[in-house]
């Protein structure tokens, strides 16, 4: 399911691709979570995923953090 969340987060977020190369560089360099190293994208996601569960009449009891590394 993770997976799936990851592909919507990629087709509903706008400049998904820049802010999750952005975020990635963060990662690397300071060695802490999406949430710490960028925090517009774990919003982003979040509110996205929360999104996702409401259309889809599914409890939101996803990690932000589990969907962003889904590949």
């Amino acid at each position: 399911m993770e997976s799936t969340l990851l592909n919507y987060c990629r087709e509903n977020i706008e400049d998904f691709a820049i802010m999750e190369s952005l975020a990635l560089k963060a990662i690397d360099k300071m060695r802490c979570p999406l949430s710490m190293a960028f925090p517009p994208l774990y919003e982003a996601m979040s509110e996205a995923v929360e999104n996702y569960c409401i259309d889809n009449d599914l409890e939101n009891d996803f990690d932000i953090e589990d969907i962003f590394w889904a590949d």
